[in-house]
């Protein structure tokens, strides 16, 4: 409430679903940017359900950044209890987040109801803004955190427009959900929920280093995690995708402090550049097509155009010009003066944005 001659206090009401799978009793903690120094605030604090939903009302303008830790939740691939990492009080909007997950609102955001689901996407998607936000003085305001989250949707197979804060997966292994998978598996519902089910089964099927590796079999996977010893953590795996995926480009590089980029550590060695893409459809597809996972009863393919869009996303970043490599050496035909060449495989793309 506000004094006498006093200005009403500038509400927002935050809602939505923290999901690695429903995570339980997570710790959810608000945090107001200062968009110049980059300091965050804590503004509110709340904990979810146990269906993993959160609400809570803080005052003052945005942005906002809301981060997720602790609780439990069911690994999808492997049944296993897990948490998200450890609740620590955060300064800066470039402190580390070890295993948590988090959504990111633009400036504009303040003084009305607003949807903020966390789950691994928005995770890519708010580290995303905030690495654009060290350059760009836009990149905090509701436009530019919608366009760049925007950008990581449509890098996993999402139709532009649709928003990955507003949208609360369904669950592949619950019975609960199976009917609305059946009915519609192209919404961006079961899409979500496909691909985190797929990281989820991804995690499981790269060794951990150190663990015994059976013979590789097919799209990059290894057999199930009971011949070769446990997968590596499934957060870690959403670390190293969120590290991959915040210069724009999925493809195992990360920006350094120099200017350039190098490969990201990831489980004793480094990040293989096909980890958000042919790895992950081919994981997904095989989550898919077990039933005694899959709870949905559907298959790969009744997601097929999900995984083609995975299999075949476009790993340059926005405005990068484009690279020919040549496939043979052209020689121009004796006393002809003209070289024809052949352009294959070429598919229209989506202009960038400056």
């Amino acid at each position: 409430s506000s004094g006498a001659g006093n200005a009403p206090t500038l509400q927002t009401r935050l809602s939505g679903a923290v999901t690695a799978g429903p995570v339980r009793d997570a710790d959810v903690t608000v945090y107001r940017i200062d968009i110049g120094t980059r300091a965050l605030t804590r503004i509110g604090a709340t904990t979810t359900d146990a269906a993993g939903l959160y609400s809570l009302v803080v005052d003052g303008p945005g942005p906002f950044l809301t981060v997720a830790t602790g609780g439990s939740f069911r690994d999808e691939a492997t049944g296993a209890t897990l948490s998200l990492g450890a609740t620590t009080l955060l300064r800066s909007l470039d402190d580390p987040r070890t295993g948590a997950i988090e959504v990111l609102l633009g400036s504009e955001s303040a003084g009305a109801d607003q949807v903020a689901n966390v789950n691994p996407l928005t995770r890519l998607a708010s580290l995303r803004a905030a690495t654009a936000s060290i350059t760009s003085a836009t990149a905090l305001t509701d436009l530019g955190v919608r366009a760049l989250t925007d950008e990581v949707a449509r890098e996993f197979g999402f139709a532009p427009g649709v928003d990955l804060r507003r949208i609360r997966p369904l669950d592949f292994t619950s019975t609960a959900d199976a009917a609305a998978i059946a009915a519609a598996p192209d919404s961006p519902e079961a899409r979500l929920g496909a691909l985190l089910a797929g990281l989820s089964a991804l995690a499981d099927n790269i060794p951990l280093a150190g663990s015994v590796v059976s013979p590789v079999t097919g799209a990059g996977l290894v057999a199930p995690a009971a011949t070769n010893g446990p997968g590596v953590p499934p957060l870690e795996l959403i670390d190293a995708l969120a590290e991959d995926a915040r210069d724009g480009a999925l493809d195992g590089l990360a920006p350094d402090p120099a200017g350039g980029s190098g490969p990201i550590a990831f489980n004793g060695g480094e990040l293989d550049p096909a980890t958000g893409t042919t790895m992950l459809a081919g994981a997904t597809a095989t989550f898919l097509d077990n039933p005694a996972l899959n709870m949905s009863g559907t298959t790969s393919g009744d997601f097929s155009g999900l995984l083609a869009d995975i299999n075949r996303v476009d790993n340059t970043p926005a405005n990068a010009p484009p690279r020919f490599d040549a496939i043979a050496d052209p020689t121009i035909p004796e006393d002809s003066g003209e070289l024809a060449i052949d352009l294959t495989g070429l598919t229209a793309g989506t202009p960038a944005e400056d």
